[in-house]
């Protein structure tokens, strides 16, 4: 379930849990990369965290990487999830990842996004008036998004979208495929 958030320590289990109750096709773990193209830091507990999974699920297709460059064919996934990665993006690489993101999804599929944004860029300049120090260095090294930026993305591309706000900066974001985008997909019009 798209929207579902589990924590970190119960993500094993869960993911145990899930594909013994759901069919599963594949399990596609990110691969963060820094500004520089490097592995993030989060790599250190990403690598132990799959190998262990490759251990528990053998016979599982199992694939890492980033959402600009899947390595997938067209129309592969009847669900995408992103979670906490769309605000190390910027504007360009936003637009690429949708684009790469449809292009990879079942024309009955949806993509689901949970992510730190804000509703409005006038949001932000009100959240930056009462942050700590800390938090406000994070803004500034990081490219957040907006509800509003994010709407039109995916709008452009044939989506239709809805959003649900779970705290002031943190959004859960769903875009399902229009009707239009379905038939084209099913009529192979689709690129």
């Amino acid at each position: 379930n798209g929207l579902t958030t589990v924590p970190t320590h119960e993500l094993m289990d869960f993911l145990l849990k899930y594909v013994a109750q759901e069919k599963v096709e594949r399990i596609v773990v990110g691969h963060p990369k820094q500004m520089n193209n490097e592995d993030s830091e989060n790599m250190k507990y990403i690598k132990p965290f799959v190998a262990q999974l490759k251990k528990k699920l053998p016979d599982m297709l199992l694939h890492q990487g980033t959402f600009l460059s899947l390595p997938f064919e067209k129309c592969s996934f009847d669900t995408i999830t992103a979670s906490y990665a769309f605000h190390h993006c910027d504007a360009q690489e936003r637009l690429l990842a949708v684009r790469e993101m449809k292009r990879v999804l079942r024309r009955q599929g949806c993509i689901v996004i949970a992510d730190l944004m804000f509703e409005h860029a006038q949001d932000r300049m009100k959240y930056e008036q009462h942050c700590t120090p800390q938090q406000k260095a994070e803004l500034e090294d990081e490219y957040f998004t907006t509800v509003e930026e994010l709407t039109h993305i995916f709008s452009e591309e044939g989506f239709i979208c809805t959003n649900y706000k779970v705290s002031d900066i943190l959004w859960i974001f769903v875009a399902d495929l229009s009707e239009e985008d379905r038939e084209c997909r099913k009529n192979k019009r689709f690129i």
